[in-house]
């Protein structure tokens, strides 16, 4: 039996499209047997598979059912294409399609990569623990798992993840102790995280970035932390310790602490409220950014 074989294609879809699978058979021949398989996931079950006219559900893995269908149900002009539904990112792997016409077999591989759709957004209260989302395709080796603030322009990350081992040194200081894996194991691709007692100062961009095998997937979150206690009556004037204003806050309480950021473009971490009755401890970032930790001492 002859054998043809043609160049591995790319396709690219993002999750909930309907994606086509390409696949072309000699015009105006028999075509015998039509098998789509996935060769990565090391199964004998398949995509598809037809044989003398008829479509074999059962030998189909479980997660294709209901999914698969022939572009065209005749193949005229040997159209073997099938079309996958509601694709999610665990789709993500090699396709192959055989065909067998007469003495011959053909066949076409495809690589098909599903991402996210679109950038989540997440809204939560200052104090509450938060799961991150973020999926891996099931039953992959998860080489580097990275969740990053791409917006923070740094090269550290909020956790980072290589060769079964967390990597803390390599996390922003603002986020030791309290980061973890929702689930330690990664069972079924869950490469989700919690973040343990947010403030504000986590609102931001957070991305998450997964290389399985040769493949790298990606995931963008916007998380929004917006203060849970009660807006306070004053207005607080920052400054320099020497008398330089730096501009106004209303403050917002929360169990007689204040939480306030401020960007500026100083780098001094020299600063004082103007306000006697006030404790207060700055810290000041790379990038400009000043968080301040206010205590009401009245």
């Amino acid at each position: 039996m002859a054998l043809s074989c043609s160049d591995q294609q790319e396709i690219k879809a993002k999750s909930g499209d309907d994606v086509t699978l390409p696949c072309q058979s000699p015009r105006d021949e028999t075509i015998t047997v039509l098998e789509w398989s996935r060769p990565d996931l090391k199964t004998d079950d398949y995509v598809f598979f037809f044989r003398d006219d008829l479509q074999y559900e059962s030998y189909q893995l479980p997660s294709f059912h209901g999914r698969v269908q022939l572009r065209d149900p005749e193949m005229k002009d040997g159209d073997v294409s099938v079309i996958l539904k509601n694709v999610t990112i665990n789709d993500t792997g090699t396709y192959r399609c055989r065909v067998s016409v007469n003495s011959t077999e053909l066949m076409n591989t495809i690589y098909l990569t599903v991402s996210d759709s679109d950038q989540q957004e997440i809204k939560a209260k200052s104090g509450d623990d938060v799961t991150l989302p973020c999926q891996s395709p099931r039953d992959e080796t998860i080489t580097v798992l990275e969740w990053s603030r791409p917006d923070l322009k740094t090269d550290d990350y909020v956790f980072f993840f290589r060769d079964d081992l967390q990597y803390e040194s390599y996390q922003l200081p603002s986020f030791h102790g309290r980061v973890q894996l929702r689930d330690p194991e990664m069972k079924d691709g869950d490469v989700s995280v919690i973040l343990k007692n947010i403030t504000i100062n986590d609102t931001g961009t957070y991305k998450c970035r997964v290389s399985v095998n040769s493949t790298e997937l990606m995931n963008t979150i916007y998380l929004t932390v917006s203060d849970s206690g009660h807006t306070a009556g004053n207005t607080w004037t920052e400054g320099h310790k020497d008398g330089g204003k730096m501009g106004r806050y209303t403050g917002v309480m929360k169990n007689q602490r204040r939480y306030l950021v401020l960007r500026r473009k100083t780098s001094s971490v020299q600063t004082a409220l103007e306000h006697p009755s006030i404790k207060y401890t700055t810290d000041c970032h790379s990038d400009c950014s000043c968080a301040y930790n206010v205590q009401i001492l009245y």
